[in-house]
């Protein structure tokens, strides 16, 4: 059931690979430059796993929605469970996101 719709699935997250490029060498990078800038690289670290995490949940219930098509639950059901992993998902990447600003700009002393 779930392998006829496994294709279309893959190839439809195709778009998300160069996400999880960056993703990945976010993380290398943060753990590279951990001795060089431990708060910076701790924080683009959790930055960049968040960001990580929302991705691989995205693609997780994509792939339990499209194999559990014929498991009786209802459509209003699956609406409500849609839109709370859609909103936790966005709640992730906005942490992410916001993680990552400050650990560009919430670091440095100004110079005066």
């Amino acid at each position: 059931m779930i392998e006829n719709h496994l294709s279309p699935l893959i190839f439809s997250q195709i778009t998300n690979l160069p996400f999880l490029l960056v993703y990945v060498a976010g993380i290398l990078l943060a753990l590279f430059r951990w001795s060089n800038h431990p708060k910076v690289s701790a924080i683009s670290l959790g930055a960049f796993g968040l960001l990580l995490v929302s991705l691989i949940v995205k693609l997780g219930f994509m792939l339990w929605l499209i194999g559990n098509q014929e498991s009786g639950m209802g459509m209003v059901q699956r609406f409500v469970l849609l839109r709370w992993i859609n909103l936790s998902v966005v709640f992730l990447e906005l942490l992410g996101w916001v993680l990552l600003l400050i650990a560009l700009f919430g670091w440095r002393k100004s110079q005066e």
